[in-house]
């Protein structure tokens, strides 16, 4: 045995090392715009932020559409950083595909920087990557040596990616991996979940087995196309 003195087991604390996520699911279709809140963590995203000059952050006033987008500040640094979406139940969706808008200016003579997009069918246990956008794919807009902080109208990007069938589950995450190579800021907006909705009609909430359910809940249906309302008959 050897003695660890008080400033070494310090060291050996992490904060914020786990994260509990909500277990409500937003059903598929559905589309995030990042309007809704003040902050990322408000909206059950979850991103790096290693710095104030270095991570993900919500942008108030740089939206694509409305006011809000999600901003990937690494003017002049390197490294990477990751931001990982809400889980979403797609189970209902035959077919699925993942639309986004970005907006990137590089820098004069940079190189090395890209986007990874990731897809896991399992709440994030496991990640394949759907796409990888660099180079004339990631660039959008006048290179520049300045920091990018205001995108223009015509600087963003539409993008869309097809699901692969095994990952419309229940739950369904994405991620977004920014790896810097003294690059810029970079913008992503009007995230939309989108494919063709099946035939068979799911209850996701109150779901089997679940506890500490209130008297009179309020009951939440999977989108099916083939049904226009629903009616609740108590017995």
């Amino acid at each position: 045995l050897h003695r660890v003195d008080r400033r070494q087991r310090q060291m050996c604390i992490r904060d914020r090392f786990i994260t509990v996520l909500s277990s409500f699911r937003h059903s598929a279709p559905f589309t995030e715009g990042f309007e809704d809140e003040s902050n990322l963590t408000a909206l059950d995203w979850f991103g790096d932020i290693h710095s104030t000059n270095f991570g993900w952050f919500l942008d108030p006033t740089n939206g694509y559409s409305g006011n809000h987008s999600l901003r990937g500040t690494a003017h002049n640094q390197n490294g990477k950083m990751s931001v990982t979406s809400i889980a979403y139940d797609a189970s209902n969706l035959s077919s699925g595909t993942l639309n986004f808008m970005h907006a990137y200016a590089p820098k004069q003579g940079e190189s090395g920087n890209y986007i990874r997009i990731y897809v896991s069918g399992n709440c994030g246990e496991t990640w394949d990557v759907l796409r990888v956008l660099g180079g004339g794919s990631l660039n959008t807009a006048p290179t520049r040596n300045s920091a990018y902080v205001s995108p223009n109208t015509n600087d963003w990007k539409s993008n869309s990616y097809s699901i692969p069938s095994s990952m419309l589950t229940e739950n369904l995450r994405f991620k977004f991996e920014y790896n810097v190579n003294g690059g810029n800021n970079i913008f992503i907006d009007n995230i939309n979940l989108s494919g063709s909705v099946g035939r068979n009609l799911k209850l996701r909430f109150p779901y089997n087995g679940v506890t500490n359910v209130s008297s009179s809940p309020t009951l939440n249906w999977n989108a099916v196309d083939t049904i226009d309302y629903l009616s609740l008959i108590h017995i």
